[in-house]
């Protein structure tokens, strides 16, 4: 049947649940902007977002039909943001951002257009981010303070939103952060230290060269850590130290459960001048 023709069945106002999946060119012929669905709450949105069309040798936007969800509450949104748009000037209002408790984003998000759209999301919970990468002018915009009470749980991928500080936006309860990335340190900029205050759970892999002392530096101002994960290529020395319980009386951790290391070493690439530290590895397994 043709979508139209779906769309105008008694049962539609009535759904729950809704993804769409399509190109721009072929959605915008479904009307879906024409329709509201006030009963959905959850809604996964893939790949209908702005899109490039050449047309006459040149490059035009074209914007997805997207529905009305006024009481949408978790959304996945795959290609938010196209390449030749200004994406703070293309959030689809369509999606009631300030109600939204969950979210996760994908494709051409670069941090800056993160932050955009984060700053509305004053109820979110919980947040998962591809993120593609930063602008050399994605710090120092004057904005509104926004302090983004209800968010425990944050993940990103392939980069650190917390490179640079994070502007004019608070995280004061966030008690989960993971971030896994190809970037090496600094992998957290700790100019605005007290929206990590809350954190108990964190997680940092990077497929980059982390050395064990920027774990430290990272891990020493996070006294409440219960679960910590990690990767390290070299300081392999310094971060066990600074692990084992007792060693020169300087261990903070107190309330450490869970531990988790990942280090990029091997026999075949060895240093010499760092050989891998057995003895220190055995006294933190030990204390």
């Amino acid at each position: 049947l043709p979508l139209p023709q779906v769309l105008r069945h008694s049962a539609i106002p009535q759904l729950k649940r809704l993804k769409i999946s399509g190109t721009p060119t072929l959605l915008a012929l479904t009307r879906l902007d024409k329709i509201t669905l006030p009963e959905v709450t959850s809604a996964v949105i893939d790949r209908t977002a702005w899109s490039i069309t050449i047309a006459g040798g040149g490059e035009n936007s074209v914007e997805a039909a997207l529905p009305y969800l006024p009481n949408l509450k978790h959304l996945t949104f795959n290609h938010l943001f196209c390449r030749v748009t200004d994406g703070l000037k293309s959030i689809p209002e369509q999606v009631p951002w300030s109600q939204l408790t969950h979210l996760a984003l994908g494709g051409n998000l670069y941090v800056r257009h993160w932050r955009a759209v984060l700053r509305q999301c004053v109820k979110l919970q919980k947040g998962t981010f591809h993120l593609t990468g930063h602008f050399a002018y994605d710090v120092g915009e004057e904005r509104e303070h926004v302090e983004l009470r209800d968010l425990r749980e944050l993940t990103t991928f392939r980069c650190s939103p917390f490179v640079e500080p994070l502007v004019n936006i608070s995280l004061p309860l966030l008690e989960r952060l993971q971030i896994y990335t190809w970037q090496s340190q600094p992998l957290v900029d700790f100019t605005n230290p007290s929206i990590f205050d809350s954190l108990t759970h964190l997680t940092l892999v990077s497929s980059g060269q982390v050395h064990g002392g920027h774990i430290i530096s990272v891990v020493d101002r996070l006294p409440k850590l219960v679960e910590l994960f990690f990767t390290m290529d070299h300081g392999l020395k310094e971060a066990y130290h600074f692990l084992t319980y007792g060693h020169e009386g300087k261990f903070k951790l107190r309330h450490l459960r869970t531990l988790g290391m990942h280090t990029w070493y091997s026999r075949e690439t060895m240093d010499e001048d760092e050989p891998f530290p057995f003895d220190a590895l055995t006294s933190l397994v030990e204390s």
